[in-house]
């Protein structure tokens, strides 16, 4: 009977509790950023944000903000201007965010602003200088006469990596670069990549596609190969043979071989080169990025071809 009568009063004490009304919790309401910032900026305007902007042009920059206020102003440029006018005439939607951030956050935003406008001057400026830059000669690099080099890429997968090679390749007037394994080149895969890199150098350098190292063997038979890595016995670069070019057994020239940016030049590759070459590193890294390394031993192998036609 004890047990009945409990269990009758436990149900009973759920039905009555079901029935009172427990008001909902509502989290506390928090207070706008909006709000908050108001409270930080009080009274801050338009004209401050634009004050701001002309500080940083006239004292940091030395640029005068009167001829960005000109419609049409040649010594700065459409960019420049247009940039100062998306800045000091934001959209009404635009404005009103501005003005509700805090202080901090505007001097930031005018700063970076009169960062732009100065770059955007001063590439204008350098555009319309014959003085600062030479442009491209297209039709005089068809007719340059190549040097006996050739750089060859075993599995560069970067194609990043392989339109900076490109260029240097170009640069040193080299005879062609050999692409083998992964790697990419301007026509396949990673192609695009690698012409928005190259800025147009596949134009003025022969392309050559290897599906394996042995093909690439046969294609740089007779060259002075040239395996630059890392490894124990590598012989540093000022003072390596670099052999190749007119007058000797490898009459074809110099082969630099560059391997994959992780696992380098590997063993099965090293063991068919004729010369393994490192770069002298001074500080606390052992090794350059494959593009910078590859342009570094391509300078060296041109210039010790130039002393040897002096």
């Amino acid at each position: 009977m004890t047990i009945k009568f409990t269990t009758v009063a436990f149900i009973l004490m759920l039905i009555r509790a079901s029935s009172l009304r427990v008001p909902a919790l509502r989290p506390a309401r928090l207070t706008s950023f909006r709000a908050l910032s108001n409270e930080e900026t009080p009274g801050i305007t338009n004209k401050d944000r634009v004050d701001l902007l002309h500080n940083f042009l006239t004292t940091r920059h030395k640029l005068d903000p009167e001829k960005l206020k000109e419609s049409n102003c040649d010594d700065v440029g459409e960019s420049a201007l247009k940039a100062y006018r998306t800045y000091i005439s934001p959209s009404s939607k635009k404005l009103e965010a501005f003005l509700t951030h805090p202080p901090h956050m505007l001097t930031q935003a005018a700063e970076r602003t009169s960062n732009q406008i100065s770059h955007l001057v001063d590439r204008h400026r350098a555009s319309r200088s014959d003085v600062l830059r030479n442009s491209d000669d297209s039709s005089a690099a068809m007719n340059i006469s190549k040097n006996p080099l050739v750089v060859v890429l075993v599995d560069v997968r970067s194609s990043s990596n392989v339109g900076q090679l490109l260029r240097t390749a170009d640069a040193v007037a080299a005879e062609k670069i050999v692409c083998v394994g992964i790697t990419p080149t301007p026509g396949g895969l990673g192609g695009n990549k690698v012409k928005k890199v190259s800025l147009g150098s596949e134009m003025f350098v022969e392309v050559v596609r290897c599906e394996t190292w042995d093909e690439a063997l046969k294609e740089i038979e007779g060259y002075w190969k040239v395996g630059l890595e890392t490894v124990e016995g590598a012989v540093g670069l000022w003072d390596a043979e670099l052999k190749g070019g007119e007058g000797e057994v490898w009459g074809k020239g110099t082969a630099i071989v560059l391997g994959n940016e992780v696992t380098g030049v590997t063993p099965r590759v090293l063991g068919d080169v004729d010369e393994v070459v490192e770069i002298p590193m001074e500080g606390g890294k052992n090794s350059l990025n494959v593009a910078a390394a590859g342009a570094v031993v391509a300078y060296e192998v041109l210039r010790r071809i130039k002393l040897k036609k002096s």
